[in-house]
């Protein structure tokens, strides 16, 4: 039986500049005091992200936001966490490593918090960019190198966290002077199967 189509709202980010794409997200908030929650799992600094990203945020006028920090030495299944999860309007994962985010979020009830609320209610937003949107569907792609990653046995998966039903995002970063001199970030290739 094919999975019922969440009632929340899913937005996946290229990385590196995401002015534009934060500015669209600020806009599908019902208001600029409605709780952001900034989840830095992935990144290698944690704190220089989510100021990043809650400076960035509260330029567009978001007044609520705050960093819901999960790695090694903050877990995630606290009460607290739990009920900022609740209450957000939106959780946006940063990017760096997404299998940082499948190790300290998989199996535990704020996923099961997340995932329910992306499911079930309309106003609720998950959002990721980089490592961040890559995490999101049922597997990931977590290694690949150049032209190889192209050929058979190129790339290496893993589960995501299973928040956008059987697909994988297959993300190129070309080296400069690919594509004739045009430098482009990210070309996305949405897989989706039945």
């Amino acid at each position: 039986m094919p999975r019922k189509s969440p009632l929340g709202t899913l937005v996946a980010l290229g990385g590196g500049d995401d002015d534009a794409m934060l500015a669209m997200l600020t806009d599908m908030l019902p208001a600029p005091t409605a709780p952001v929650e900034i989840v830095t799992t992935a990144s290698s600094n944690p704190g220089r992200s989510s100021r990043g990203y809650q400076d960035s945020l509260h330029d567009l006028g978001c007044r609520s936001v705050h960093h819901l920090r999960i790695d090694e030495r903050h877990a995630a299944d606290t009460e607290e966490n739990l009920r900022r999860l609740e209450r957000a309007a939106m959780v946006f994962f940063t990017g760096g490593d997404q299998e940082r985010i499948t190790e300290f979020w998989q199996k535990t009830r704020a996923l099961a918090v997340l995932a329910d609320r992306y499911r079930h209610d309309a106003a609720f937003i998950v959002a990721g960019t980089s490592a961040g949107a890559a995490v999101l569907p049922d597997c990931m792609i977590v290694e690949g190198h150049g032209a190889r990653s192209l050929t058979k046995g190129g790339l290496r998966t893993a589960p995501g966290l299973g928040l956008l039903g059987k697909c994988t995002w297959i993300s190129i970063l070309p080296s400069e002077g690919a594509l004739g001199g045009w430098r482009t970030r990210w070309c996305s290739i949405l897989r989706v199967w039945a």
